[in-house]
């Protein structure tokens, strides 16, 4: 095995990055055939072990996807589609990547020939829902095979938020409470929208943020039957 670390070298010309081993000028390559450029400048990033260019290209999309370079992440995972066109799971991150850099209909594109191939892709759907909800499409604006349920912010909402804190006997922050809702399907709000709904509802009080988690909820001592 070559244990010549992997680095990425910036082209001077095109800004693209290719993965390279030790001193070697020659682009690392699978099978014979050169690697798609990855579009991130990510030479500081140096690898104690030698990794092929796909290993090279993961890295690059995870320091993209956390510096929030979204249209950078575009560029390399289409490369990495049309090198690899039967990569399922690079063109749903691609899809996910056109979401998150404002082209929620180019993601929709992409995406509803997948769906069909996996209608039960609990990931693809959840990446469709979002393209739609960025686009101000209903969630039915689409040829679904089968889909998720979508939870909307009603007293249904409310009443699992209280019934959690009863269980729990403890104030919890607003963090935790959100995340109720994804088993029941797809959310139609933000934590921030399901505060003020709770902050509005007489069964609750909310305590000032004192953790990551945002503020804390608890129930009211005297619990109201019914919420504001």
């Amino acid at each position: 095995m070559d244990l010549h670390p992997i680095r990425i070298v910036i082209c001077p010309c095109c800004a693209a990055a290719w993965p390279m081993r030790g001193d070697d000028p020659r682009p690392v390559t699978v099978g014979g055939d050169p690697p798609p450029p990855a579009a991130a400048a990510l030479d500081r990033w140096q690898w104690e072990e030698a990794m092929d260019w796909e290993d090279a290209a993961a890295a690059c999309e995870t320091d993209l996807l956390l510096a929030g370079d979204y249209p950078g992440l575009v560029r390399l995972l289409e490369e990495t589609v049309a090198a690899r066109p039967d990569d399922d799971d690079a063109r749903l991150r691609l899809g996910e990547a056109y979401v998150k850099s404002g082209r929620p209909q180019r993601a929709l594109e992409l995406l509803a020939p997948l769906h069909q191939r996996h209608p039960d892709g609990l990931d693809v759907q959840l990446v469709i829902l979002d393209a739609l909800i960025a686009s101000g499409r209903h969630v039915d604006d689409f040829p679904w095979c089968r889909r998720m349920p979508v939870v909307s912010l009603d007293r249904a909402v409310a009443d699992a938020c209280a019934a959690y804190l009863a269980r729990r006997g403890e104030p919890s922050p607003l963090a935790e409470l959100y995340a109720l809702g994804p088993p029941f399907g797809y959310l139609l709000f933000g934590p921030d929208e399901l505060l003020a709904a709770l902050a509005a509802d007489r069964r609750f009080r909310v305590e000032p943020a004192a953790d990551p988690g945002g503020p804390r909820l608890r129930l009211a001592a005297a619990e109201a039957g019914d919420g504001g």
